[in-house]
């Protein structure tokens, strides 16, 4: 039954919702942890070169989770790629056999084989975050290049002296001009996005705002999107519906958060096993000096019937915020992640976060529950954790003083370190590929205003 639910949503969103995610976890054989995780270091560099092959894959991990739940060690096994699923698992099976086959206890005796397995262990993700969603890995490629391009233009022109004789509007006429002529396809009109998905993302979010009104919680992030649609009748009555929507949701939201909080009052407040000083250390070395990170979080659910409940109901709503809400490169005012994933495992006993982002543990950690911290998108779906700190009302922590340091210490007590990782543009942060295809766009539009025009300078 699952599998047929994953099917349809892999259906219903392949037309409109890209790159894609995939998540496997394949049980081993004859291997330990710790001699599992040296097996997998001994092969990273060929594993990663392997993987570098791949023509549509963004990113990938390989992680080592220890025995938990009756279960050996196992290979969690994550991809974010463009295109059909079943092509990228052929695909990336492929790549992985001959360097993976010696430790899977199915020993697939050939990349068929492990496709099938890839597609028979895999595990749906609860909520994808993208934060460039509907750009493949050639656009982005392609609109890095156009923007090298026009950078060597403008300072060729200066040089020459020009630039300083045209207006915005000559000057983006030049440059259009300049790129057209290297016959460059990076240097080309952005292609048209597909259009026949967009009746299916349209009927998503009535289907999901109109039969499930404890969304309500997510009130705050709907009006926000209402307010950047384009200005006018437009605005207007996105707005106007959305005040309808607020009413309409507020019974149901209310029961739920009252309920929530009764949950919250009477659930225990467990401290989880600090990480030890050696992981600690281990994992700050491996972050040190990498302006592109990983976090994989293996958490254990709360062991009741209703933190479960809960956390599925939370999950649906995260999914349904980064569908049709954070679509512009934030996750709830976040700014630096490129994908966030979660899913849960075992039966709902066990949720994997898995993220890629800029900078270091700290700042990304800062941007979540620091000062002024983005609590909204992290708070909700840690609190069905356990050893999270107690909250308030889904959003708030009840203790505000010692909330943020045993969260973080959480965080770490639960974090896995993959042990094999790609990452196809690790030179570009989230911000920059926006930048980029913004540049593309506004470059060949018909026409800008004087505010885009100087925006659209500004990101050269």
């Amino acid at each position: 039954m699952r599998s047929l639910i994953t099917a349809l949503n892999d259906r219903w969103t392949a037309d409109w919702r890209g790159p894609h995610s995939h998540t496997t976890l394949l049980p081993t054989t004859g291997h330990d942890t710790r001699s599992l995780r040296l097996e997998l270091a001994a092969r990273a560099a060929a594993l990663e070169a392997a993987l570098a092959e791949h023509p549509t894959l963004h990113a990938a991990r390989i992680v080592v989770v220890p025995p938990d739940l009756g279960h050996g060690p196992r290979l969690l096994i994550n991809s974010v790629a463009d295109g059909e699923l079943g092509t990228h698992t052929r695909r990336l099976a492929t790549l992985l056999w001959p360097h993976l086959v010696d430790l899977l206890a199915s020993a697939p005796a050939s990349p068929d084989e492990l496709a099938h397995d890839l597609r028979r262990h895999r595990s749906p993700d609860a909520t994808l975050f993208l934060a460039s969603p509907g750009l493949s890995l050639t656009q982005i490629r392609q609109e890095a290049r156009l923007h090298q391009v026009l950078r060597e233009w403008v300072a060729q022109e200066r040089a020459r002296g020009t630039l300083a004789a045209l207006s915005l509007e000559e000057a983006r006429q030049a440059a259009r001009h300049h790129v057209l002529t290297l016959n460059d396809p990076s240097c080309a009109r952005a292609p048209t996005p597909p259009g026949a998905g967009a009746w299916r993302k349209r009927a998503d979010l009535l289907l999901t705002y109109l039969f499930f009104p404890i969304l309500g919680v997510l009130a705050k992030d709907v009006w926000l999107a209402a307010r950047q649609t384009t200005p006018g009748l437009r605005r207007g009555l996105a707005t106007l519906l959305t005040a309808l929507w607020a009413l309409y949701a507020l019974p149901f939201t209310a029961l739920a958060m009252l309920a929530l909080r009764i949950a919250e009052h009477l659930e225990p407040d467990p401290i989880p096993t600090p990480a030890s000083e050696a992981k600690l250390h281990h994992l700050e070395v491996f972050e040190e000096g990498r302006t592109k990170n990983e976090l994989t979080i293996w958490f254990p659910v709360k062991p009741t019937w209703y933190g479960r409940l809960l956390m599925r109901v939370i999950l649906f709503g995260s999914e349904r915020g980064t569908r049709h809400l954070w679509t512009r490169g934030t996750l709830a005012g976040a700014q630096n992640i490129h994908f966030a994933r979660l899913l849960t495992l075992d039966g709902g006993r066990r949720m994997v976060f898995m993220s890629d982002y800029q900078g270091s543990f700290d700042a990304y950690i800062n941007h979540f529950i620091g000062v002024g911290g983005h609590t909204r998108a992290v708070i909700p779906i840690s609190s069905r954790v356990e050893g999270c700190p107690k909250t308030r009302w889904l959003y708030w922590p009840r203790d505000t003083v010692s909330f943020r340091q045993r969260w973080r210490a959480m965080v770490r007590s639960y974090q896995l370190q993959a042990s094999v990782r790609f990452v196809a543009y690790p030179e570009l942060s989230a911000n920059d590929i926006l930048r980029h295809h913004a540049l593309r766009r506004d470059l060949f539009a018909d026409h800008l205003t004087p505010e885009a025009l100087a925006a659209w300078a500004h990101q050269i």
